[in-house]
């Protein structure tokens, strides 16, 4: 807003850089739409390779998954992914990520809570984020892949969450 009233100013008094305004504006224009196209197809997330469900669709596969295994928490490998789990799901799975503290401190206390209760719990996130657990020869066998594009590992302990890099109170 500080931009175009300077911008209008300098029109108005008819400074003698007023003639510059208009070129700036249309190179910024021009440099705008190139970004646009150079950047239509960018996508932060993974790349998906199975073509015939919608995002809902995957991600109600991973809801799916975890209700059939009673799972309502879930420490998340993604910080934003929590989000949308608990969104999709109507907050019957509740999520966290590695800080116990959060911009909703509810969230974490809780997820935390039902784990020192030993309710089914899962890690879950981007099959790219799989935080080594496909590696590990330990946990490499329990991770289960859902719809090309997300993981969930069944009832994590708690030094496996530590050494994931969870922290807890």
């Amino acid at each position: 807003m500080w931009a175009g009233s300077e911008i209008l100013d300098n029109i108005e008094k008819k400074t003698r850089y007023a003639f510059v305004i208009p070129i700036i504006g249309v190179a910024l224009f021009i440099s705008t739409i190139g970004s646009m196209i150079e950047y239509k197809n960018f996508n932060f997330m993974p790349p998906i390779t199975e073509n015939n469900k919608s995002e809902k669709e995957r991600i109600d596969d991973l809801l799916i998954y975890l209700q059939k295994n009673n799972v309502n928490n879930v420490f998340s490998a993604n910080p934003m992914f929590q989000w949308e789990i608990m969104f999709y799901s109507k907050e019957e799975i509740i999520a966290r990520w590695f800080n116990d503290t959060d911009r909703n401190p509810i969230y974490p206390k809780m997820v935390d809570k039902a784990f020192e209760e030993n309710k089914p719990t899962a890690i879950v996130g981007y099959k790219n984020e799989m935080l080594g657990l496909d590696k590990n020869p330990s946990t490499k066998e329990q991770v289960v892949y859902l719809s090309d594009r997300y993981f969930a590992y069944l009832n994590p302990t708690k030094d496996l969450l530590k050494s994931l890099g969870y922290s807890f109170q």
